[in-house]
């Protein structure tokens, strides 16, 4: 997974616009509910690919636990 530094510009009603190093966007302000004009966020971009492995490797992860106890 990787993650972008981002700089909340400023806030416009709803909506904080940020910058990066790719480039200038704007996402919702309900998901930045404790920052502030000039704060520093990271953002996570990952693939559906992504999100797919990690349920895989929790799944095998307890599924060897179940077979550890017996």
């Amino acid at each position: 997974m990787k993650k972008i530094k981002a700089k909340i510009d400023k806030f416009e009603g709803e909506w904080a616009d940020v910058s990066t190093e790719y480039g200038n966007f704007k996402i919702p302000g309900e998901m930045l509910p404790d920052c502030r004009e000039g704060g520093v966020v990271y953002i996570s971009v990952a693939t559906e690919n992504a999100k797919n492995e990690d349920r895989e490797e929790v799944a095998r992860n307890l599924l060897n636990e179940v077979l550890k106890e017996e």
